[in-house]
């Protein structure tokens, strides 16, 4: 999955690849910057998995739970098969402030990637939500 970031006009936009939807990997990089404890495939509900992020002085550690199956068409309308939702939360640092996240995060089954689809933080400095749309898709050549 191939993904492109829009950052603000400051600074340019960082292209990478998705590995599986976890985690972003750019050119630059020289290690991952999250660890997966507990997740096995295929997903199962009530199955529970542990992500770990430590990147630039900022640590989080989630837990993640597999729920029901949902149609993929729910994220996109050409979408197919089914998608497991899984809810996330966690507690870490960003940069020294505490936070607390929470994610909704969807596997779509015949594809094999995870999706992020909605995140909130919460900081004493303020809340923050962040989502992610899908507004075309369309399978390549198998």
């Amino acid at each position: 999955m191939l993904r492109e970031h829009l950052a603000p006009k400051l600074r340019p936009a960082r292209a990478g690849v998705s590995v599986r939807g976890l985690t972003v990997v750019r050119a630059d990089d020289t290690g991952l910057d999250v660890v997966v404890d507990g997740l096995a495939l295929p997903l199962e509900q009530g199955a529970r998995f542990q992500l770990d992020y430590h990147e630039d002085g900022s640590s989080l550690a989630q837990s993640c739970t597999v729920g029901a199956l949902v149609p993929a068409s729910s994220v996109h309308a050409a979408i197919p098969g089914s998608a497991r939702a899984i809810d996330c939360s966690g507690r870490g640092r960003y940069h020294g402030i505490p936070v607390r996240v929470t994610a909704k995060v969807v596997y779509l089954v015949a594809l094999g990637v995870f999706l992020d689809v909605e995140q909130r933080i919460e900081a004493p400095v303020g809340h923050l939500r962040g989502g992610t749309r899908v507004l075309s898709f369309e399978m390549g050549p198998r």
